[in-house]
């Protein structure tokens, strides 16, 4: 009796998983439909749409460019992925946003993939749940950041809570390293620092209940510095090219500025109360 009901469960959850994954591949072409749709718009679209064309068409992958100025707004990542798209298929609206449409994919693969661990039989539901925001319809279908760095890190919370379940192995790892490299190489130190307040506090306060939380705070670490190798394996270099700005820039301006004040229209002043 007990091997008939477990079956039945199993049974329920690969259904649902199966529904999810193809609603998964429902939303991500009903979003690259919603490319085609439109012109670029807002100041953010064209600005990464043109630094894109510019590095495919112009084969400087290491600093982008725009208008053939160094743009050092952000990390090379986003750039890499437009570009691609822009060589392997032309320049339109389309090619430069295809990198949200499939990473908006992806984190809702990550999602699922969090539910199989919680909840087996709700995989649709939380792809749904998902898709459903608002604000995904808006980062899924624009050429800019917001989509890859979202799956970057909501992946590297898949691969913590597969840490949590399953221990600490190869598999886990390479995932945690490499979402944590990808966050990082589209936002900049701000991609790292995300997932380990969310990550080490939690096995703060797991400690007595995980035996083995230790080793999990010492892989998440570790993936954490292997990620940072990577992004410095591209970030020397860049900033070594740029005489310095890529750094004065990218991280002094556009992370550490940003943080005291507003800055084209985007955030608030955080630290505000202090003044």
């Amino acid at each position: 009796m007990s091997s008939s009901g477990e079956k039945h469960v199993d049974d329920g959850g690969a259904r649902d998983t199966t529904r999810a994954r193809l609603l998964v591949v429902g939303v991500v072409l009903f979003l690259i439909a919603v490319t085609t749709r439109s012109t670029l718009w807002d100041r953010d679209e064209p600005r990464f749409a043109q630094a894109a064309v510019e590095m495919a068409q112009g084969g400087d992958w290491l600093v982008p460019h725009f208008n053939g100025a160094e743009r050092l707004h952000k990390p090379a990542l986003i750039y890499w992925l437009m570009a691609s798209f822009v060589s392997l298929f032309g320049v339109a609206e389309w090619t430069v946003r295809l990198a949200a449409p499939l990473a908006t994919g992806l984190t809702a693969l990550a999602l699922l993939a969090l539910a199989r661990r919680v909840a087996p039989k709700l995989g649709v539901l939380t792809v749904a749940t998902f898709a459903a925001a608002p604000m995904v319809f808006g980062t899924g279908s624009t050429a800019t950041t917001d989509a890859v760095l979202c799956a970057a890190i909501t992946w590297s919370f898949a691969c913590f809570a597969s840490a949590l379940f399953e221990g600490w192995n190869a598999r886990n790892a390479l995932g945690l390293v490499v979402a944590l490299a990808a966050a990082q190489l589209v936002k900049g130190p701000v991609g790292v620092a995300v997932p380990l307040l969310g990550m080490l506090p939690a096995l703060f306060v797991l400690r007595r209940e995980l035996p083995n939380a230790r080793t999990l705070a010492l892989g998440v670490c570790g993936a954490a510095l292997a990620a940072t190798a990577l992004f410095v394996a591209w970030g020397l270099p860049a900033n070594a090219a740029t005489e310095g700005r890529y750094l004065a820039q990218g991280l002094g301006h556009h992370v550490v500025d940003r943080m005291a004040d507003p800055m084209e229209g985007h955030g608030a002043k955080p630290f505000g109360f202090f003044n």
